[in-house]
C-alpha cells in the first residue's frame, strides 16, 4: 500500500511530522511518498527516514511562567538516557523565545528542539494533530496552581497523551484523567524520566492515553457539560 503526503507550501518541520503521521497510519505495512518543494524539507525528510523520532509539542507565549529553559534540559536529559531522537517543537513565541534560542545553540541542541513561530490559532490543531504527544509546562508559582489551565483543557480535547510539568489543579487533572504523564513543576528529572516513558511507549499505548485524555475533556470541560453542570445547580439538581 502506497500513501502520498502533499507537503508542497508547508515549512518545515510540517512535511516531517505529516510524514511521520501517514507512516504511523501504515503500521508497517506499505510505503509513504511525501511531496515536497524545498531543499530544507527534503534534507528533514531524510535524516527522519535514517532514524525514526518521537515528537513533544508546546503550543503558546514563551514567558519564564512557563518554564521552557528547564524543559530544555530535560529533552536533552531524556536523549541522554536513551530517548535518542526525542524532538521538542515549540510553536509560539515570546518574552522568552530569544534567550531560549540561544539556550538551544549553547547546548548545541538544534537538532532536539525546533522553534516554528506563532501561527493563527485556526492553525494550532493542524500541528497538535500531528504531534506524538502535548507539553504543557508551568513554573512552580503558586499562584499559576489555583486554577487547570485553558491549554490543559484544549490539549485533551486533541486525543492526544499530555505531558505536564505543573503543581495544583492542573496536576491533579492530569493523574486524574489517565491522559497522560505529569510531573511536580520545575522538577527537571521527574519530567525527564516521563518523557522517556512515553517514547518507550508504543503507538497503541500512547493512543490510549490520547483517549483518556479526550473522555476527561468531554465529561469536564466541554461546554455543553459545563452548562448542564450550571444549570443543575442553579435548580438546585444534584
Amino acid at each position: 500500500m502506497m500513501l502520498n503526503v502533499d507537503a508542497r507550501g508547508d515549512a518545515c518541520p510540517l512535511p516531517v511530522v505529516k510524514a511521520k503521521k501517514a507512516i504511523a497510519a501504515l503500521n508497517g505495512a506499505g510505503e509513504v511518498e511525501v511531496l515536497v518543494d524545498n531543499e530544507i524539507a527534503v534534507q528533514n525528510l531524510t535524516k527522519m527516514a535514517q532514524q525514526k523520532g518521537y515528537g513533544s509539542m508546546f503550543t503558546g507565549t514563551f514567558t519564564p511562567a512557563q518554564s521552557l529553559d528547564m524543559v530544555i534540559q530535560a529533552v536533552l536529559d531524556a536523549r541522554a538516557a536513551g530517548a535518542d531522537t526525542l524532538h521538542l517543537l515549540l510553536v509560539g513565541d515570546g518574552m522568552s523565545r530569544e534567550a531560549l534560542q540561544k539556550q538551544v545553540a549553547e547546548l548545541l541542541a538544534e537538532d532536539a528542539v525546533t522553534f516554528y513561530g506563532s501561527v493563527p490559532a485556526t492553525e494550532v490543531p493542524k500541528f497538535t494533530s500531528l504531534a506524538d504527544a502535548l507539553l504543557i509546562s508551568l513554573s512552580d508559582s503558586p499562584d499559576l496552581g489555583l486554577t487547570v489551565p485553558g491549554k490543559l483543557a484544549s490539549y485533551m480535547a486533541a486525543a492526544k497523551p499530555v505531558l505536564a510539568s505543573m503543581n495544583g489543579a492542573g496536576y491533579a487533572a492530569v493523574q486524574e484523567s489517565g491522559g497522560g504523564l505529569v510531573s511536580p513543576a520545575c522538577d527537571r528529572k521527574a519530567l525527564a524520566d516521563n518523557m522517556l516513558a512515553l517514547y518507550r511507549m508504543t503507538d497503541t499505548e500512547r493512543a490510549a492515553l490520547g483517549q483518556k485524555a479526550y473522555a476527561y475533556y468531554a465529561a469536564h470541560y466541554r461546554r455543553a457539560e459545563l452548562l448542564q453542570r450550571l444549570e443543575a445547580f442553579t435548580l438546585g439538581r444534584s
